[in-house]
């Protein structure tokens, strides 16, 4: 029998995993729902979905599987909404970036034996640069990871599901500590959208913006990347993380501000130097797929990794299928 999915939210997250497991509808069955019904049935004609909802106790009625893709001021009202329509042991994952308050928030509205899971896809390495235009795809998360989360009553079962659907957008499962994914959002997600935003504000209201601006280049213009929907919502449930991160980035602009000031010249290279060589090793890392880095760690292993690659080995022993 077939599994029932369905996606809740539409945007380019939601309608890309409708189109990767599209190469297997022999297996799934796709139903969508969104704010938006225009949206929704454009999505059923492009055929990222197989059928559309109308509201969300019909979206989730005899569903095996739930997917939000939405923002996180809309995961209290989908969770009220489909809460008493969920079948008992299906699963509802969710690829918000506010994983601690959307399990907190699980906790209290899903019913008993209902599954709340985290589930974060990363973008494939290869569309790492075009990751905010907004056109959906079915190769968006190929050659990525989903980073998944649950708490400690999750059954092995559920995070399967999780696992196995994760591997049938093309990507591998990376489990981690909630905690742990909200401090690596703040550094890699969130604050070059708050240095960006701080950055267009600080100049923007200037005397003599309007003809600063026709010099304006390139470098300018990737701001608009990364102001690209931000998530208010998110950064707030996440604040303490991207205070402290935000801290560290003041300190870092302090250091160039200094040797700017004291006309250091040999400083300044040192510290464009030093941020040309992070900014090569990103590029680097970010853009080789998961299973060409993993190979390449094996070889070399510090002891803060040793634990956490333990950590996740107990964890995929945990969720072999029983014999």
């Amino acid at each position: 029998m077939p599994t029932r999915i369905t996606i809740i939210g539409l945007g380019q997250l939601g309608a890309s995993i409708g189109l990767a497991l599209g190469k297997h509808k022999d297996k799934i069955i796709r139903t969508g729902l969104d704010r938006l019904s225009a949206r929704a049935l454009q999505c059923e004609k492009q055929g990222c979905i197989d059928k559309v909802a109308y509201n969300l106790g019909q979206a989730v009625d005899k569903c095996d599987l739930v997917i939000l893709a939405l923002p996180v001021s809309e995961i209290n009202e989908a969770l009220n909404g489909i809460a008493p329509s969920l079948r008992e042991n299906a699963v509802v994952l969710d690829t918000c970036a506010a994983m601690i308050n959307s399990q907190k928030l699980a906790g209290e509205i899903l019913p008993a034996d209902r599954h709340f899971i985290g589930f974060y896809p990363t973008i494939n390495p290869a569309f790492v640069l075009d990751e905010f235009k907004h056109e959906a795809d079915a190769g968006l998360f190929t050659d990525a990871q989903v980073v998944i989360t649950c708490n400690e009553n999750t059954p092995a079962e559920a995070l399967t599901l999780a696992s196995d659907l994760a591997k049938l957008l093309g990507a591998s499962p990376y489990y981690c500590d909630p905690y742990e994914f909200e401090g690596w959002q703040a550094r890699a997600s969130v604050l070059p959208r708050l240095a960006a935003a701080a950055l267009i504000s600080s100049v923007s209201n200037q005397p003599g913006w309007p003809d600063a601006l026709k010099i304006s280049d390139a470098s300018f213009g990737a701001l608009a990347a990364a102001l690209d929907h931000p998530d208010a919502g998110a950064w707030l449930s996440n604040r303490e993380n991207i205070s402290r991160t935000l801290h560290l980035y003041i300190d870092t602009l302090k250091k160039f501000d200094r040797a700017l000031l004291s006309c250091d010249a040999a400083q300044l290279q040192t510290l464009l130097d030093a941020a040309q060589n992070d900014l090569s090793e990103w590029q680097k890392q970010r853009r080789t797929p998961v299973e060409a880095r993993r190979e390449q760690q094996k070889i070399k292993v510090s002891g803060e990794s040793v634990s956490h690659a333990l950590g996740i080995s107990q964890l995929n022993d945990m969720i072999k299928p029983k014999k």
